[in-house]
């Protein structure tokens, strides 16, 4: 047998063997790197590092920075808002955007998932390049070795199922219009645009009921305006105007106006303004309004509910909210905490930092003042004006005292809470046959072994006991000081100066009293 053929076969055999070897080489340079990308962060709170590996863990593939690549993904996050956008060769770049939630994680989660979608979308090729086959990915990734219970770490990070992301991140993006987007609707669905809960609109014009994605311009509709997202700008309805995300600028609804995500601007409705969410801003309405938090002013003719306000709360009727910085107003006002002043017919408080002015006040920690017909509080480290004044840590008395020159006898009673006291009481002049009666409050102090000194204000009014007949109307300065030798038992000696308002007697008039507390 001849060795030429055999040595021409195995020369054939080996020339095969080297193709196929650099073939395979062949294909092993021509996978890319990476899917080429373009990141820029520089208006967020976001970084472009985290931002990367983000959505290098959703696609399962590396991404590599390349500003020049001709086909690359480019994403741009300013503030609260990403722009995903696809670019190859040939074709146009398209383009996808979304608002981002306020939770950095969550927001990560949305800018992954947008990115992933549109790339799968545009670069399915590329895509599947770049992914390692099975067998590969098996030989590439040994298992983990065993470490102790303490040092044991977390699996790794995989994409989490779709039921398991955050509700902006399940929603579809926006569609927006690279120009001005404007629509108008006859009766949601039938519009000049298909599925407008989707889209983005700078102008919606409703003839009767509209519903759309966000608005970023002017929204408008005759009978009742549904915004699923954001507004930015104005939002109004001749009827009901309901936006289910953030406002940045004015919801107005004829007969009325609610919401769910946080306003920042003005909400107004006819008869009712209701809003799950804060309030930056203005919130008012004809009927009743009712909010989160309120930083700015809320009110309402009949009812005004917050839970905790910042700047002031008022209603012609029921005012309630949980905690108050700054002024509560109503016929009937009711706050657990406050720190300012709250006004009404009937004022209801737990702590107070400031000042209760109503005709009933009731509280049980006052720091500050009451000032009313009626006040009440377990204790009050200030003081309280009015009729009636009931602390826990202050003094309801009976009192008798004479007043001269005339021979006048008098009783009534005092309270002292705080730094105030309230006396008021009826007398009789024996020589003049009149009868008077008084009410006066001011300022009580506790001058040191057990001496008091009090000072303030009072009117007077003195009647013919014959006749009724007004004798004479006045207001009075008073000045005194007590002694408690023992507890519950208190002399005091003062005066005063009265100046005539009308009747007889002179226009300014001297007296002094003495006299004596008891309890």
């Amino acid at each position: 047998m001849s060795l030429a053929p055999l040595a021409r076969r195995l020369l054939a055999v080996l020339l095969g063997v080297a193709l196929w070897l650099a073939a395979g080489a062949a294909l092993g340079q021509a996978r890319p790197a990476g899917l080429p990308a373009v990141i820029t962060a520089g208006g967020s709170e976001l970084d472009a590092g985290a931002i990367e590996l983000a959505v290098e863990q959703e696609l399962h593939v590396p991404l590599v920075i390349d500003p020049s690549a001709s086909e690359r993904l480019e994403i741009s996050v300013t503030g609260r808002r990403a722009n995903v956008t696809y670019r190859a060769f040939g074709r146009e770049p398209v383009s996808r955007a979304v608002d981002l939630p306020t939770d950095r994680a969550r927001a990560l989660e949305t800018i992954a998932f947008l990115a992933g979608n549109l790339a799968r979308d545009e670069a399915s090729e590329l895509l599947a390049q770049l992914t390692p086959p099975a067998e590969e990915a098996v030989t590439e990734t040994p298992p983990p070795p065993p470490a102790p219970a303490p040092e044991v770490k977390a699996p790794p990070a995989v994409p989490k199922p779709a039921e398991a992301r955050p509700i902006d991140a399940e929603r579809p993006p926006l569609l927006q219009s690279t120009s001005f987007a404007a629509n108008i609707t006859l009766f949601y669905p039938a519009a000049a645009r298909q599925h407008t809960e989707r889209w983005l609109l700078n102008a919606e014009l409703g003839l009767s009921y509209s519903r759309v994605g966000a608005i970023r311009g002017v929204g408008a509709a005759l009978a009742y305006l549904r915004v699923d997202r954001d507004v930015e700008g104005l939002a109004a309805s001749l009827g009901w105007a309901r936006v289910d995300g953030d406002v940045r600028g004015i919801q107005a609804g004829l007969l009325g106006a609610a919401g769910h995500g946080r306003l920042k601007g003005v909400q107004v409705g006819l008869l009712l303004s209701l809003r799950k969410g804060n309030v930056d801003g203005l919130q008012a309405s004809a009927l009743a309004v009712t909010a989160t938090d309120v930083l700015g002013i809320e009110g309402a003719p009949l009812v005004a509910t917050a839970r905790d306000v910042q700047g002031a709360q008022g209603t012609a009727g029921v005012s309630v909210a949980r905690d108050v910085r700054g002024v509560q107003l109503g016929i009937v006002a009711v706050e657990r905490d406050l720190l300012g002043a709250q006004a009404g017919i009937v004022t209801v408080s737990r702590d107070t930092s400031g000042l209760e002015l109503g005709v009933v006040n009731v509280g049980r920690r006052v720091h500050g003042m009451q000032v009313g017909l009626v006040n009440v509080a377990e204790s009050i480290d200030g003081g309280a004006i009015g009729l009636v004044n009931v602390a826990g840590n202050g003094r309801f008395q009976p009192v008798a005292w004479f007043v001269g020159p005339s021979p006048l006898l008098m009783g009534g009673y005092k309270s002292i809470t705080g730094y105030t006291y309230t006396q008021a009481g009826i007398g009789y002049d024996f020589a003049h046959d009149h009868y008077r009666w008084e009410v006066g409050s001011g300022l009580h102090l506790n001058l040191g072994r057990g001496f008091q000194g009090e000072t303030g204000l009072a009117y007077a009014q003195t009647n013919s006991a014959k006749a009724d007949q007004d004798i004479r109307k006045e207001v009075r300065y008073d000045a005194r000081v007590g002694f408690e030798p023992v507890r519950g038992v208190t002399p005091f000696a003062g005066g005063g100066v009265s100046r005539r308002i009308t009747g007889a007697g002179a226009d300014y008039r001297g007296e002094f009293a003495f006299g004596i507390s008891f309890l």
